[in-house]
């Protein structure tokens, strides 16, 4: 295979490091909480999980295993304590305990789907086998 294959397997892309995808996973989780209590997820728990869900699929998808399960863990906080329990503190309750065991559950699968995206991934290389010019001399434009 060229070096110009794009479907060569190359060495897997190292994940956004784990406290920048925790930032980014706080600041999605709590726009994604907003949501959940603006679209009265109050009312029905189970439908705060899709914005959270997705916040947590993202980011862990992009990250390491400690980012993945550090946005899961942010979004169950969030979760427990602004949506099920409205109080701001943490709750304890039977739908908290579901939505940890699916958020987690998530940012695992998720996880394992960008780890083995990254190392299967094609290889970024040059879409033709065009070289590159070595020195302005070469060039085939001519200078006025």
């Amino acid at each position: 295979m060229s070096d110009g294959d794009l479907t060569t397997p190359g060495p897997a892309p190292a994940p956004m490091p784990s406290g920048i995808a925790s930032g980014v996973g706080f600041a999605g989780a709590i726009a994604a909480t907003i949501v959940a209590v603006a679209l009265h997820s109050t009312h029905h728990p189970l439908l705060a999980l899709i914005p959270l869900g997705l916040v947590i699929a993202v980011v862990a998808s992009l990250t390491s295993w400690a980012g993945g399960l550090a946005t899961a863990w942010i979004c169950w906080f969030l979760d427990s304590g602004f949506v099920i329990g409205r109080a701001a503190q943490l709750t304890f309750a039977p739908a908290a305990q579901l939505a940890a065991l699916v958020l987690v559950s998530l940012a695992l699968v998720a996880g394992l789907g960008g780890r083995a995206y990254r190392r299967h991934r094609p290889k970024a290389g040059p879409r033709c086998d065009v070289q590159p010019i070595q020195s302005w001399k070469e060039r085939p434009e001519t200078l006025s």
